[in-house]
């Protein structure tokens, strides 16, 4: 998963694309993907109150999906962000688990 996301203020496109992955090796390589089969949904959160649904592209690939609306890209900087995974039993995961993904928001000329 690439910790950096970049997009322009106001945006809603390109869509935050990930493979959801276990924690990987001591020697720096990435860990497998999670099979989301089991799991109940997947939520984007973004520091400054988002928490939305994310769409499951392709469960057991563990790759998901965040498709931006009107007005959560408004707010130029870097913020933290992570996809959340609930199970079928209400265990949550949080992913990347060490760390955050950094969406940069760039301010648009316009």
């Amino acid at each position: 998963m690439s910790h950096v996301f970049y997009i322009k203020r106001g945006d809603t496109a390109p869509s935050v694309e990930a493979t959801l992955r276990n924690p990987g090796s001591a020697q720096g390589l990435p860990g497998p993907a999670i099979d989301l089969t089991a799991a109940t949904g997947v939520r984007f959160l973004m520091e400054g109150g988002l928490a939305e649904d994310a769409v499951i592209v392709d469960a057991a690939a563990g790759q998901v999906r965040y498709d931006w609306a009107a007005g959560e890209t408004d707010t130029p900087g870097t913020h933290d962000a992570e996809f959340e995974i609930t199970w079928g039993d209400g265990r949550k995961q949080t992913v990347p688990n060490g760390e955050y993904i950094k969406v940069v928001i760039a301010a648009d000329l316009g």
